[in-house]
Formats: structure tokens, sequence, C-alpha cells
């Protein structure tokens, strides 16, 4: 099995905020739905409302009964759907603040691995300076470990990279 691609801070974030999007435009499409619903709801009382009004002939009252219980059974279907839409939108959404959640906290971590490892180096850095400058006959044994120190830092960085 292969290892698995390695992306950059700057992809996973905007992969990030494409995914949000998509969740905020699903609840906004949940709640444009659901607005609909109450119109057709309306809209059909209006029309049975017309229906039963004394001055419509039968075959229009007929007409305005047809198109209301079309809307009626249209706003049920809808609410049905919205209802699922409603539910899948908060579990995903519900999963991706999880995984928010938890991408913010590699991040920290990933961040004080390398903050931690550049500490090291100045660390070194520094203890390698006023080694030398004490005695300069530990300068060769003192730059070994200080070039050992940083490939092993080097390394280290590089695999949390």
């Amino acid at each position: 099995m292969s290892a698995p691609a390695l992306v950059s801070r700057n992809d996973i974030h905007k992969s990030c905020k494409t995914v949000e999007a998509v969740v905020n435009l699903l609840n906004d499409y949940s709640e444009a739905v659901t607005a609909i619903i109450g119109i057709q709801k309306k809209l059909a009382k209006a029309l049975r409302d017309a229906a039963s009004a004394k001055i419509a002939s039968e075959v229009a009252a007929n007409a305005l009964n047809a198109s209301a219980t079309i809307f009626d059974t249209l706003g049920d279907v809808d609410m049905k759907f919205a209802k699922l839409v409603d539910s899948e939108c908060e579990g995903v959404s519900n999963e991706v603040k999880k995984w928010f959640k938890r991408l913010a906290k590699e991040e920290r971590q990933h961040d004080q691995k390398l903050a931690s490892a550049n500490d090291k180096v100045k660390q070194a850095g520094g203890y390698y300076e006023r080694k030398v400058k004490k005695n300069p006959a530990d300068a060769v044994e003192e730059h070994t470990r200080y070039i050992n120190l940083l490939t092993t830092v080097g390394h280290d960085t590089n695999q949390e990279k």
C-alpha cells in the first residue's frame, strides 16, 4: 500500500474552506426549502378559499381545488425532503466541526514540534560557539556534535513537514 500523498497546509486550508462553504450552502438550501414549503401551504389555502367563493363556477372551483391539492401534496413531499436534508446537514456539520478541531489540534502540535526543533538548533549553536571560544582545542569535537544534532533535528523537522 502506498503512503498517503503529502499535502501543504495551504491546500488543507483551502479544502477546509470549500467543505465549510458546502455545509453552509446546504444549510441555506434547507432554510430556503422550508420557506418555499410555507409559501406552498399558504398558496394551497388561498386556492381553496378562492374555490369556495360564491362567484366561482364549478369548473373553476374544481380546478382551484385540484391545484390546492397539488400544492399541499408537493409541500408534504418537500417537507419530508427538507427534514432529510436538515438531518444530513446537521450530521455533516457535526463531523466537519470535529474534524476541524482535530486539524487545529494537530496543527498546534506540529507548530510546537517545529518550534522545539528550532529552539534546539539555536541552543546547540549558542553552546557550540561558547565552547569553541572557551577552548579552541575542542572545536573539532564540538563541531561534530553540533553537526550530528543538526542532522538529527533536520531529519525530524523534515518528517514533520
